[in-house]
């Protein structure tokens, strides 16, 4: 049943943490109920529709937990930022996304059944020809959502806004080479590998690959 979900519930309190079984908790799991079972909240779902919404400075600090540590953020966000990631970093990243005529979004993934913020992509035209925008600095954060599809579904939607609501006809982004999982993801989404190229970061070299995708409409 495509876009059904199942739940089981006792409170409010909710609880992302995967899919455990009927024979987990003793009880049977149903499509599209809601069925009491022991003594937690757990949203079990297939398809779920993340939202995306504006990113705000009050969002900071969460975004600050995710960089754990310098080769990680460097992964994340390439060049963009330096670690320790820091609160002044990111008012400088921000403030031309507020700006009347921004040529940038900065957008945080929520999961609508809980308003988690569980993952950030910027859709960014600043430096970029004028039907094209680059996405950036994209990640699932919160770690009890990898392995779901969360980050095929961001990457989709930040797309659809791209070629929908800001009127591009093409979008592409960079990732290292070693990031494999990354590259699986946007290929589902429908990027195509164009092109490879050396960089030298810190004394130390590597190789950023682009990919892009084309809008149907073009």
């Amino acid at each position: 049943m495509p876009g059904s979900f199942f739940v089981v519930y006792k409170t409010s309190e909710v609880f992302p943490i995967g899919m455990p079984s009927a024979k987990d908790f003793g009880c049977l799991l149903v499509f599209g109920s809601l069925i009491h079972c022991k003594s937690r909240v757990y949203p079990l779902f297939f398809n779920m529709k993340i939202e995306l919404l504006p990113l705000v400075p009050s969002d900071f600090p969460k975004l600050i937990s995710w960089a754990v540590s310098e080769d990680f953020l460097l992964q994340w966000t390439g060049r963009t930022f330096t670690y320790p990631l820091d609160e002044a970093q990111l008012e400088k990243y921000y403030k031309p996304s507020t700006a009347y005529n921004t040529a940038r979004r900065i957008l945080k993934a929520i999961d609508p059944l809980n308003s988690k913020h569980i993952g950030n992509i910027t859709i960014d035209w600043t430096k970029t020809q004028q039907n094209e925008a680059v996405l950036a600095c994209i990640i699932v954060g919160d770690a009890d959502y990898h392995g779901k599809g969360v980050g095929e579904q961001i990457v989709n939607e930040a797309c659809r806004i791209a070629f929908n609501e800001l009127g591009k006809k093409k979008v592409f982004l960079n990732v290292f080479d070693f990031n494999t999982a990354a590259i699986r993801c946007y290929e589902k989404c429908g990027f195509k590998q164009v092109f490879r190229g050396k960089l030298i970061i810190n004394g130390k070299e590597y190789v950023n690959v682009r990919m892009e995708k084309i809008s149907l409409k073009s």
